[in-house]
């Protein structure tokens, strides 16, 4: 498993304090839940359509979703803008982008 994947599916497991939920039992959990509930059950695209149609709150678990994909360049752009306007995960976003870096060799930004 690549470093970002591995950083993705780390951020999720660490996104959820109650373990995985069930697609079909999530209809009470708050917005970044259910992105994360739809990522970790494969569900991708529909991961990202919910969290883009879900504003700046769902920035990080946006960027987490296009790592999942293997779409990086987005992600740290979804990383970057969290991390710029001070969004809900901005801590996660912030290790991401050390984590993006690292595996690019940028030792200056990691």
């Amino acid at each position: 498993m690549s470093g970002p994947v591995r950083l993705a599916a780390l951020a999720l497991v660490l996104g959820l304090s109650d373990g995985q939920v069930p697609v079909d039992r999530q209809d009470g959990l708050p917005p970044a839940a259910r992105v994360r509930a739809f990522a970790e059950s494969g569900r991708l695209a529909e991961a990202e359509r919910l969290a883009r149609d879900g504003g700046p709150a769902l920035t990080v678990p946006l960027g987490e979703v296009l790592l999942l994909q293997g779409r990086l360049a987005p992600a740290e752009s979804a990383f970057a803008l969290a991390l710029r306007g001070n969004l809900p995960g901005r801590r996660v976003a912030e290790a991401a982008l050390a984590e993006l870096a690292a595996r690019r060799g940028d030792r200056a930004l990691a």
